[in-house]
């Protein structure tokens, strides 16, 4: 059936009305209406006898509707007979090329599944407007609001002729809850940021909505920078020295080891136009040194800040945030002009979610009123208070807030008014808890950016057998904690978390009652075991949820981490390291990685002496030596990978253990040959023997694979060829993934070692896919260097460069120097075979000094071959003496990226 076959009666904007067609039918009379006064068309599909097949009659309205609205409450929907989802569903699915509006209606009865797991994906894609109602009449309201928003950022967005790059991934959090009384703050802060090029800080005292703010002004100005606004959570940050490492992790940088992390943000963020949203910054006041460099090194890089207090910077420009507009106190004032007061506006807003038949009558907005003078306008503690809206009316509130407040007034004498009173909001709140809700929500402070079910039953238990989510939906009513969006796998495990503020309060708690020793030790214990359990699914072809689990849960283990060095718990300080191994391999945290074993206070003789002693298992002791090893061969530290790997494999040759040996054996041999002994071929060999005999096949077929470099080094390419057949068939068989992606790998560099470009080609290339589809960053780069290098080869300069230019960046994210110089090495041959050659001598000159910085792969295999043909490129261009000539002027190694860029 044609699209073009059913048409609206004129051309005005279409807007598609997905929802049920009986449960629903009120809303969907109230959507139409709402879309009408608009003057906009809306599109609704109603079931009956037509001439075409029902699932051709409502893609063809998609088809030729501009929005699209969904509206959802507890039915998934009909599934035809040829069909494996409802039409409710599939009509979601196609229109996710269109601006859409979700609309969830709440319910407090039980959706069906295959709806809850729709509505899940949908809170975690972070693309579309969600909103929760209770009425149609608020639907109304949300609908007509959302839609005017939409059409006024599709016009703004029609008159915008700059094209927009987000080489960094922008990505902001989801705004799930309008900002209500900050109209005018977003404007004037928005109009600041564009004037000001360098730091805006936004300070005011805890509560006051600084974070949402910022977020708000981020995405109205997402689209002025080229590569987007990013924003980067320091509340859980203690130690300056760990700032630079947050921002690289949050906006996605892969760090190699190979330099300091500092120099590779610093890098990175040269020549990028970018808003970064620092948020809390007042624990980390004491040293900002590093903000300054960022601000000092990267000319079109804003810094959006919040903090408590002004951070002092040469650049900064402070906005300073004030509580919401509030009645004068004692003041009488009418019903009408009460209500558009900023402060008791979002009081109603806020409650009438939780219990929309609140009435505004004088009685009610009387109290709201002077509620809000209490709270002396701090939008957190009014957020607080309305949460209580379900269980009390607001006169109610009022007379058991007056008793509370009246009572902690006499707080701390030197802290502002406005923190006793959110510190008596919240106190107010956790005295409304059950004993044992309240024993839960403070030992739940121990956790940092958020926990699940899980690690709450693990960490919090009391002496009561209650499972922790009976405690968290009573948190959860009270507004103490609060559901993070899942993101990445939609069936992820629920997590909650606490706002800082409250944090704070119930750290305090948790330490006036003596428990919080006890706590982080239940805590230390947990993520122990935790870790434990995920390394062995690294590996595994389906790797990605655990992977996501641990960047989630990320912060908790380097707190489990920091608690095991303070209390010198070699033991837990050891299984840490010992199990992180695989995880920091697998998501390129090696600079962490060698971080954590310098603090650890590791040393071989110490290790050797607990495991001789009986002390500590000898098999942790083993296979902690060998992690450290590997994090030490990776970072390119190999005199100390060698100590520490053959220190392993002396102990894990204790053990019952072979397949942790044949890996120990396995790094070994590679440490030495990345040394130039090839004396360590043995240590290969025996890596794949015992690997064999283990039933370790990615052990076996790495070292096989691995191997071939060295048969490939003697020029045995027949041999070599025929082996890495043997070692491709027999990673299909065993299920694929990171065996198959290394055998690829390999089998490409030997195809280049024969000189046929074609099919290298095509391997390098199935070697990306393996790497994205398994998101497998430390060989990344070189993966795309090798391919861009075969192109080369193959005279297809433009694919070529795209693929360097590709490894070449995540060098420099990386902070990997070898990655670098390859990248640029090949880049210059690219340029040289084109003609371009000042460009290529200019670059050449410019990595000249820095060829002694990366000693690894001495060499051998695939590397030699290279450099030959690059070598034969420069010689063919007659460049090579002009490459050696240093009389004139040699350009910076930021000059020749910038070369190889344009």
């Amino acid at each position: 059936m044609s699209n073009s076959s059913i048409k609206t009666p004129d051309q005005k904007l279409r807007v598609f009305i997905s929802s049920t067609i009986n449960e629903l039918a009120e809303e969907r009379r109230i959507a139409r209406e709402a879309i009408s006064r608009l003057s906009l068309i809306p599109v609704l599909f109603e079931m009956g006898a037509r001439p075409y097949a029902p699932r051709d009659l409502y893609q063809a309205y998609l088809d030729q509707s501009q929005i699209f609205v969904g509206i959802y409450w507890k039915s998934y929907g009909w599934i035809a007979p040829d069909m494996e989802i409802s039409g409710l569903e599939d009509e979601y699915r196609l229109s996710r090329n269109k601006p859409s509006l979700i609309y969830i209606k709440r319910t407090n009865e039980p959706r069906d599944p295959a709806l809850e797991k729709l509505i899940r994906e949908m809170e975690s894609t972070g693309s579309v407007s969600y909103q929760k109602f209770s009425a149609p009449e608020e639907l109304s309201e949300f609908l007509l609001n959302d839609l005017a928003v939409l059409l006024s950022e599709s016009f703004e967005n029609q008159n915008t002729n700059r094209q927009i790059t987000n080489s960094l991934n922008s990505h902001l959090p989801v705004i799930r809850q309008n900002l209500i009384g900050r109209e005018e703050e977003i404007k004037l802060l928005s109009e600041l940021i564009e004037k000001q090029s360098g730091l805006v800080t936004i300070t005011g005292p805890g509560g006051t909505g600084k974070t949402s703010l910022a977020l708000m002004a981020g995405k109205n100005l997402e689209r002025k920078f080229r590569d987007g606004a990013h924003f980067i959570e320091f509340a859980s940050v203690t130690d300056p020295e760990l700032i630079p490492a947050t921002i690289a992790r949050t906006i996605g940088l892969f760090d190699s080891g190979k330099q300091a992390i500092e120099e590779t943000l610093i890098e990175n963020l040269r020549d990028k136009n970018a808003l970064l949203i620092f948020d809390n910054l007042e624990q980390l006041l004491k040293d900002t040194k590093f903000i300054f460099d960022i601000l000092n090194h990267c000319p079109n890089i804003t810094i959006l800040a919040t903090s408590r207090s002004p951070l002092h910077l040469r650049y900064e420009q402070v906005f300073p945030l004030l509580p919401l507009q509030i009645p004068q106190a004692g003041e009488k004032i009418a019903l009408a002009d009460a209500i558009t007061f900023p402060s008791v506006k979002l009081f109603i807003d806020r409650a009438q979610k939780i219990n929309p038949a609140l009435a505004l009558n004088e009685v009610n907005v009387s109290a709201i009123t002077r509620i809000c003078e209490r709270l002396d306008g701090l939008p957190l503690a009014i957020e607080l208070a309305a949460a209580r809206s379900r269980l009390f009316s607001p006169p109610q509130l009022l007379d058991r807030m007056g008793n509370s407040l009246n009572l902690l007034n006499q707080g701390a004498r030197d802290l502002p008014a406005r923190q006793k009173t959110l510190y008596a909001t919240i106190d107010w709140s956790y005295n409304l808890l059950d004993p044992d809700a309240q024993v839960y929500f403070r030992r739940l402070s121990v956790f940092i950016n958020g926990w699940t079910t899980s690690a709450a039953n693990a960490v919090c238990k009391t002496n009561n057998d209650v499972d922790a989510m009976d405690f968290m939906e009573q948190l959860l009513d009270f507004g103490l904690i609060r559901m993070q969006i899942p993101s990445g796998d939609p069936l992820a495990e629920l997590r909650f978390e606490m706002l800082q503020t409250v944090k704070e309060f119930a750290t305090m708690k948790l330490q006036e009652n003596l428990e919080k020793v006890q706590i982080d030790k239940n805590h230390l214990s947990y993520y122990c075991q935790y870790v434990t359990g995920l390394a062995p699914k690294v590996w595994t072809s389906d790797a990605a949820p655990w992977l996501d689990a641990f960047e989630r849960d990320h912060q908790n283990i380097t707190q489990a981490f920091n608690t095991a060095v303070e209390k010198k718990d070699n033991a837990s300080i050891w299984m840490i390291i010992a199990s992180l191994g695989p995880l920091w391999i697998y998501r390129g945290h090696i600079s962490e990685a060698v971080d954590w074993i310098g603090r650890s206070g590791m040393t071989i003789p110490l290790v050797i002496e607990k495991a001789n002693s009986g002390e500590i298992n000898i098999h942790s002791c083993g296979v902690a030596l060998l992690s450290t090893g590997a994090m030490y061969y990776y970072a390119g530290k190999y005199p100390l990978a060698i100590d520490y790997l053959k220190a392993s494999t002396s102990l894990l040759e204790k053990t019952d253990d072979t397949d942790k040996l044949a890996w120990s054996i396995l790094y070994t041999g590679l440490t030495g040959l990345s040394l130039g002994d090839f004396s360590a071929v043995a240590l290969i060999k025996e890596g794949i023997r015992i690997g064999k005999e283990s039933n370790d096949m990615l052990c076996y077929i790495s070292s096989q694979a691995f191997y071939t470099e060295v048969l490939m080094a003697q020029d045995l390419l027949t041999e070599a060829l025929t082996l890495i057949d043997e070692v491709e068939a027999l990673a299909e068989r065993t299920g694929g993934g990171m065996g198959m992606a290394i055998a690829q790998f390999q089998k490409s560099n030997l195809l280049y070692n024969t000189c046929d470009f074609e099919k290298a080609a095509e391997g390098y290339e199935r070697t990306i896919q393996l790497f994205i589809k398994m998101n497998f960053h430390s060989t990344m780069g070189w993966a795309c260097i090798s391919f861009g290098n075969c192109l080369t080869m193959l005279h297809r300069y433009e694919e070529a460069l795209e693929k360097l230019t590709k490894g070449l960046t995540l060098g420099r994210e990386s902070g990997d120097k070898g990655m670098i110089i390859l990248a640029l090495t090949t880049i210059a041959a690219n340029f040289a075979a084109q003609g371009q050659k000042t460009k290529a001598v200019m670059i050449m000159q410019a990595i000249d000094h820095l060829s002694d910085v990366y000693p690894g792969f001495n060499g051998w295999g695939a590397n030699r071959k290279s450099a030959e043909h690059i070598q034969e490129i420069f010689k063919n261009a007659n460049i090579l003496n002009d490459i050696m000539d240093k009389s004139g002027k040699i350009i910076s190694l930021d000059e020749a990226i910038a070369i190889a860029f344009s």
